[in-house]
């Protein structure tokens, strides 16, 4: 249990537990496949094996390319909705998390992927920014917190399903993601954007940093947006009330 007993602030954190070896061969296995005809699926595998690290990542390159239609300078904002072909879901990768309730309920909606979470509780300790830390509000923000984990653990004594309720999103929680390589890029692409919470973005940035140290030839085309937004969404709402206020120039 990662935490600091004196105050009960947890450590985020997020560790790659498997992932497919050969994930580039699987991939393009599949991929040639598709495209064959009169080859068993176990040959293709063993000629793709025998050619080489190089030619599996000019091919791979090739065709993570066309998600730019022809425009080498396409960006993670055109081609995120531009999904890699089927053939990624061959390689598989399962990630261990301990982040907030509240990046597990922002990121558990997406249906391209499988994961699982223990029970929601207080055992991990629980997360604020450096602000709030040294803001003249810290001290009750955090008896607050002692006063919710109080009345968890005794909830919990009665109802441990019914004492998850109490938990502030605040807390951490430990929970495990296994995705493909398909869903990797999707997620990733879709969830780190200038809209991204920070929280999560922070989880979605370190699982690509995973997954590309783990097959750098599988991802080399995913595209994160590293960026730092200090007001996150400030783009999109800007963008709505640009909209809303035409929609009213056209009503008058």
């Amino acid at each position: 249990m990662r935490k600091d007993n004196k105050n009960n602030v947890g450590e985020f954190s997020v560790d790659l537990l498997s992932a497919t070896p050969t994930a580039d061969a699987e991939i393009l296995s599949s991929f040639i496949f598709e495209h064959s005809r009169g080859v068993p699926l176990r040959e293709i595998r063993r000629r793709v094996l025998d050619e080489g690290i190089k030619w599996r990542s000019d091919a791979l390159k090739e065709i993570l390319d066309k998600r730019k239609l022809n425009d080498p300078e396409a960006g993670r904002a055109q081609v995120r909705f531009r999904k890699v072909p089927r053939a990624f879901e061959r390689a598989h990768y399962t990630f261990s998390i301990v982040a907030r309730g509240g990046d597990y309920r922002d990121l558990h909606r997406h249906r391209q992927l499988s994961q699982k979470r223990q029970r929601f509780s207080t055992d991990w300790g629980f997360g604020l920014d450096k602000d709030v830390l040294d803001s003249p509000y810290a001290a009750k923000i955090q008896d607050i917190f002692k006063q919710a984990e109080f009345v968890y653990r005794h909830l919990a004594i009665k109802s441990p399903e019914v004492a998850q309720y109490v938990v502030p999103f605040a807390y951490l929680q430990h929970w495990y993601m296994d995705l493909t390589a398909r869903e990797i890029y999707w997620l990733v692409e879709l969830r780190t954007g200038p809209q991204a919470r920070l929280h999560y973005k922070k989880v979605c940035l370190k699982i690509a940093d995973l997954a590309m140290k783990a097959s750098p030839v599988v991802f080399q085309g995913l595209m994160a947006d590293r960026n730092e937004y200090p007001i996150a969404r400030r783009e999109s709402e800007k963008f709505t009330a640009m909209t809303l206020k035409k929609l009213e120039e056209r009503k008058s």
